[in-house]
């Protein structure tokens, strides 16, 4: 259920994905940061950043080119064609509005041929306000994710001055109380969350 930052770095690539790193440790829950992150078994790598603006920066992901390039090479698989890894890691849970943005993406692009050989990974570093989880993100946004397909973690994002240490009391507060509500509803892969 902690998907530790390095494993992003390992498998997607640390020249794609670690400029990006102070993004997540050093954000707030105020702003939005999402790192849409594609892989596939043959090698293909390609990670985007997008920031919140008027939307939130899953929406802005979902809107993105790297998504269109995903959504063209998944959504129109031939058979025979790599199978895909594709990981959100976004610094804060999804509100309403954009649990309901990932899932309906997630489930267009299966009815177009995303196959269950494919794994869509939402890893958010913590919960986006309140600890009842009842203002932003609910148990109902989760319990959605969840249902279209998504994986959903914790991201271990630590600061370089912290020991290493990808347990739930090795996350932030907010951390913790999104590990607990993934848990308490049992939306979430075990740990850990290894990528291959």
């Amino acid at each position: 259920m902690i998907l530790p930052w390095i494993q992003l770095e390992n498998y997607y690539g640390q020249n794609l994905v670690r400029p990006y790193r102070d993004n997540f440790v050093y954000a707030t829950r105020n702003s939005t940061f999402a790192l849409l992150c594609f892989g596939d078994s043959a090698g293909g790598r390609d990670v985007a950043l997008f920031q919140s603006t008027s939307l939130h920066a899953e929406v802005n992901a979902l809107r993105g080119e790297l998504w269109d390039r995903i959504w063209a090479q998944v959504g129109n698989r031939k058979s025979g064609n790599p199978r895909a890894i594709i990981t959100l890691a976004i610094n804060r849970s999804s509100c309403c509005g954009c649990a309901q943005w990932l899932s309906d993406a997630l489930a267009e692009l299966r009815t177009l041929g995303a196959s269950r050989g494919d794994r869509f990974i939402v890893a958010a570093r913590g919960i986006y306000e309140d600890a009842a989880m009842d203002t932003r993100t609910t148990d109902q946004d989760l319990r959605k994710l969840f249902g279209a397909g998504w994986e959903q973690q914790v991201l271990y994002t630590p600061r370089p001055s912290i020991p290493h240490d990808p347990t739930r009391d090795g996350l932030p507060p907010y951390g913790q109380q999104l590990y607990d509500g993934l848990a308490r509803l049992g939306v979430s892969t075990p740990d850990p969350a290894l990528l291959p």
